[in-house]
């Protein structure tokens, strides 16, 4: 859980226009977040016909019903995420949030927001997704000097026929 005004100052630095806000939301949202978690986008909507605000931090994907006095509906988190899809409709504009068990289909209703939502959902599932296939390349083990004077020794052995310089 954070400081009820450290939420507010992530918000205020978003730059966003949070007046849909009030201070109960704000309140769930710094019930859900870590102490070293950022929010990188919060934007009010529907999820299963409730009024739902979608938390975007750098950790997971949070929605929180707004009239609800339960603090967090749900919490997705990136590692979970298999792929983002946005659809327009004619009046309103649908997130879908495919899991490996489910699907999260948020709606909202201005084309802006649910392109903002796809696009900071979708850069950074990738950034989460390449640093953790950068770890696994670089986690492979090193081959030290004394595994090359052992293969030295191998090719002595056997003969330069098979190997190549």
């Amino acid at each position: 859980m954070v400081a009820f005004n450290d939420v507010q100052a992530q918000l205020v630095s978003l730059q966003e226009k949070a007046g849909f806000l009030g201070v109960q939301e704000v309140k769930k949202i710094a019930y859900l977040l870590e102490s070293d978690e950022k929010i990188l986008l919060c934007k009010k909507g529907w999820l299963h016909k409730k009024s739902t605000i979608l938390c975007i931090t750098d950790k997971k994907v949070a929605y929180i019903d707004v009239r609800s006095q339960d603090h967090v509906m749900g919490i997705i988190y990136f590692e979970h995420i298999t792929s983002i899809l946005r659809t327009a409709g004619r009046l309103s504009h649908t997130i879908r949030i495919h899991t490996t068990d489910s699907v999260l289909t948020f709606v909202v209703w201005r084309k802006r927001h649910a392109h903002d939502l796809q696009a900071v959902i979708d850069r950074h599932w990738r950034y989460l997704n390449d640093i953790s296939n950068s770890s696994r390349i670089v986690s492979r083990p090193l081959v030290t000097a004394r595994d090359l004077q052992s293969w030295r020794s191998l090719v002595r052995r056997v003969g330069t026929t098979s190997v190549s310089r």
